[in-house]
């Protein structure tokens, strides 16, 4: 039997394009203390902190953050001689602040502040003092050089928001020039990872990750990135945005209520009940109509749960990782003039059966399920998946107890495992999504 190196992979999620009260087009009150709370608050466990061209306050940022438990990143968002605006993320704010020093040697002065406030603050907001550079102008540094230098101090470079017009990489400069060692590519909150990646090919080469772009406190939470990491730092999330060992950008965007946060729900519940094999089937085989199947073995349910388990007021789970429930999928089939059927006997397990015809216009999105199904095996190495997608004309399978066979391993916990199940969903999906 092939030797398993265990690693602990988390869900991380993540916004790597913050703004504080140093860029001139953000609010006042994004102060170091109120953006760390309010993105703690909101669940997101690490920001990245991007102010237009500048990092005068990613020290005090990352002082809130030390304090508050929350990872902050320092980091900048560089605009470029061709107006290009580009995020460069750091582990230290000492390799930040030299990125800094770069930046201010090619960047006008501002000689009286008339495009608005550029606050330097401390951690509690009281400012210090005003950047006497141009922050809202353009470096006379050409693009290719501030990714040479942003990498040569070890950072991580991202062309910031390629799904809008303004500052974009694709809006000034029409597509992405061959050779650009970029390590990923963002969108903003209109849009999200998955669908980014099937409607703009200049995403379909690049690692998508998708960001808040926050300017005020109500942004932050907006949108982040799920990534899958065995902790918060820089190397890790170059090796998800790389897809090596195990680690992997999930998906990101805004919050959005799609039918694959409802499957995520009701296998979280199948796994609270004790289950070690859940099957998930989704049928699209007959025109108009998809039928979602979840069946498991888990502890099952007498005839008093089941009358009442699709009560939205009733649970029996303490804690919620996704927090949908049953009642609000019956809700989403019914939306359609479909139906949700549950099948559960005490001891033997629990069978979900979910039609919706999805012609209807109240039909949600099918969501990122590939990211789903990574989540659910990565995240659950001693429950088994059997997972089917059938179409007319095409059928993906996948079941974790084929995949251990043939790697000779009993967990699917190692890097290498992680890995191929990453690559073998997300490839064989392509030809249902």
């Amino acid at each position: 039997m092939e030797s398993e190196v265990k690693v602990n992979l988390s869900i991380y999620r993540i916004d790597l394009h913050v703004h504080t009260c140093l860029s001139p087009c953000a609010d006042d009150g994004m102060i170091p203390f109120s953006i760390v709370t309010t993105s703690k608050e909101r669940g997101i466990d690490a920001i990245g902190i991007c102010d237009h061209n500048s990092a005068e306050n990613v020290r005090e940022c990352v002082k809130a953050g030390n304090r508050a438990g929350l990872k902050v990143f320092p980091g900048m968002e560089v605009t470029s001689g061709e107006e290009v605006h580009l995020l460069a993320l750091f582990e230290d704010c000492d390799s930040a602040l030299k990125l800094q020093d770069t930046i201010y040697s090619s960047l006008p002065d501002n000689k009286d502040f008339s495009t608005g406030r550029q606050d330097i603050v401390n951690e509690w907001g009281d400012v210090k003092g005003q950047c006497g550079k141009l922050l809202i102008g353009a470096s006379a540094l050409p693009i290719d050089d501030v990714v040479e230098r942003i990498h040569s101090l070890g950072g991580l470079a991202v062309a910031s928001h390629v799904d809008r017009e303004g500052f974009s990489i694709i809006g000034q400069l029409g597509m992405i020039p061959d050779g650009l060692p970029l390590d990923a590519v963002e969108v903003s909150s209109a849009s999200q990872t998955h669908t980014a990646k099937r409607n703009f090919s200049f995403c379909r080469d690049f690692p998508v990750v998708a960001s808040s772009d926050a300017h005020s406190l109500e942004q932050l939470g907006m949108c982040a990135t799920e990534m899958l990491l065995t902790d918060i730092n820089i190397s890790e999330i170059r090796k998800a945005m790389r897809g090596v060992e195990g680690r992997t950008v999930l998906k990101g965007g805004f919050v959005v209520e799609d039918l694959s946060l409802h499957l995520l729900d009701i296998a979280e519940n199948s796994i609270n009940a004790g289950a070690d094999l859940i099957e998930m089937e989704i049928d699209e085989s007959v025109r108009g109509i998809l039928t979602i199947t979840v069946a498991d073995n888990g502890c099952g349910m007498d005839e008093e749960m089941l009358k009442t388990v699709t009560d939205p007021f009733v649970t029996s789970r303490t804690t919620r990782k996704v927090g949908l429930g049953l009642s609000l999928f019956e809700e989403s089939a019914r939306a359609t003039g479909g139906s949700l059927r549950i099948e559960s006997n005490k001891g033997k397990g629990t069978e979900v059966r979910t039609r919706f015809f999805n012609d209807h216009i109240d039909m949600k999105p099918l969501g990122d399920i590939a990211s789903t199904m990574i989540t659910l095996v990565v995240g659950n190495p001693d429950v088994d998946f059997n997972f089917r997608w059938k179409k007319a004309d095409v059928e993906f399978h996948f079941s974790t107890r084929e995949v251990k066979e043939v790697m000779g391993v009993e967990r699917i916990s190692s890097p290498e495992a992680i890995q191929i199940v990453n690559t073998f969903i997300k490839e064989g999906l392509k030809g249902l999504v």
